[in-house]
């Protein structure tokens, strides 16, 4: 038993002579992109194991060529009919080809003791002050700053989504509930740390040891309700268990919907004994809108080609870096009469 991070170590010692009856990798995710270091130090195992069990709950993100990447690690002699197949439209016993070797179970039907969890998108409408520095992150061109509106300012008394995010604790405090705070950014992490004040009982980043991050988690989980975590997504949402919160709180939307259903299912997951309460924090006229709607392209493409092990006709998508140019370039024509 290991990690991706020892295998760095490992990959070098491993001789072809070590015999596995069977390679279980979880959060196979990590392993989709053949090129990667992190892939190849696993695929030196792949000669010593006599089976191979892939475990994860995003076969793929943001293409379906991860997923063929991955069903080419177990089981090569399928793959390239795999992917000939998996751009065309209600192909006929394409879920019987998969069935060899894709098994999908949802979390209903094995966790139907579970209650529910509930969605909301929280509308903030931009201060001047939001607006601002808005206006000027989309004349730079600064795509990364666009997606951190309203806390791209030093003063949180002048942001809208921080203002919202403080009401939404302190109703959670009133119902009980201890609430997880997730941003893609570590500058808005230490904002909202800083706005809760002593509320927040932990912080979470990727600079944290995976080690200390489990005597954060041990913290908030002892902590008294209304008690705040606030984690970087991609550290406190994958690897953890913290069921002990019952409300999830975004401070912006991501990019890859897997990092969002991710980071829910640290609190939404066996042992939760209250519905779940997931709030998205959003301002209209931005890019959180077209981040939303791509996000929700990419839902759809997991949707039928993942979902139920079946193939459906996917929507052609732009490369991300195409994307994110042509909203810059939306977001500058909003804002540059005004400038001018």
């Amino acid at each position: 038993m290991t990690n991706y991070e020892m295998m760095e170590k490992l990959a070098d010692h491993i001789d072809g002579k070590m015999r596995l009856a069977m390679l279980i990798i979880d959060e196979a995710h990590y392993i989709k992109n053949p090129d990667a270091k992190r892939t190849k130090n696993i695929r030196c195992l792949d000669e010593e194991s006599e089976r191979i069990l892939l475990m994860t709950g995003t076969p793929l993100e943001n293409h379906v060529e991860e997923m063929c990447s991955l069903i080419d690690f177990i089981r090569p002699d399928m793959a390239d009919e795999v992917r000939q197949n998996a751009y065309a439209a209600h192909i006929a016993g394409f879920r019987e080809m998969l069935a060899p070797l894709y098994l999908r179970r949802l979390r209903e039907h094995v966790l139907s003791e579970l209650p529910s969890v509930e969605y909301e998108i929280e509308w903030c409408s931009m201060t001047d002050a939001d607006r601002a520095f808005y206006a000027a992150a989309v004349m730079d061109r600064n795509f990364q700053a666009m997606r951190r509106i309203s806390f791209l300012q030093e003063d949180m008394g002048s942001s809208a989504k921080a203002l919202r995010l403080l009401e939404l604790t302190t109703q959670a405090a009133e119902e009980k509930r201890k609430v997880i705070v997730y941003s893609f950014f570590r500058e808005t992490v230490s904002k909202m740390a800083a706005l809760l004040g002593s509320r927040c009982v932990g912080v979470i980043t990727g600079s944290l040891p995976p080690a200390e991050r489990q005597q954060v988690i041990d913290r908030f989980t002892q902590a008294p309700e209304g008690s705040v975590l606030v984690c970087q997504v991609q550290a406190g949402g994958t690897g953890l268990n913290i069921q002990t919160a019952s409300v999830v709180i975004f401070c912006e939307p991501q990019i890859k919907p897997s990092l969002t259903n991710q980071a829910v299912s640290r609190v939404y997951r066996m042992g939760q004994s209250r519905n779940v309460l997931v709030f998205h924090l959003l301002c209209e006229g931005t890019v959180d809108e077209a981040v939303m709607e791509r996000t929700a392209l990419k839902q759809e493409t997991f949707d039928a080609y993942a979902a139920v092990s079946s193939a459906a006709e996917a929507e052609a998508e732009l490369a991300d870096h195409e994307w994110i140019a042509d909203i810059i370039e939306k977001e500058r024509q909003k804002y540059l009469p005004a400038i001018l």
